[in-house]
């Protein structure tokens, strides 16, 4: 399997191959940075039609974005943050 096809594998948003291979052979990003990048960013796009198409994701270099830090649970009117069974 090429690196382009493990990228593509992974990738959850499946359309314009051809467009994302040109441009994944312009680039030739690593492969293990570009699946680091994914394992974490794809949880984080909830709906289907806001996941960037592949070549798009490939051309702005997103698997050079860093992540985010967890955000911090706000806590409930009673002072309690989740998951508090206190009850």
């Amino acid at each position: 399997m090429s690196d382009f096809d493990a990228f593509w594998a992974a990738y959850p948003r499946r359309i314009g191959k051809l467009a994302a291979l040109r441009e994944w052979q312009k680039l030739t990003p690593p492969i293990a940075d570009v699946l680091a990048a994914l394992a974490w960013q794809v949880q984080e796009w909830d709906d289907p039609k806001f996941t960037p198409h592949p070549k798009t994701w490939l051309h702005q270099g997103r698997w050079l974005d860093e992540k985010p830090a967890a955000k911090p649970q706000q806590p409930d009117i009673y002072g309690h943050v989740p998951p508090c069974r206190d009850w």
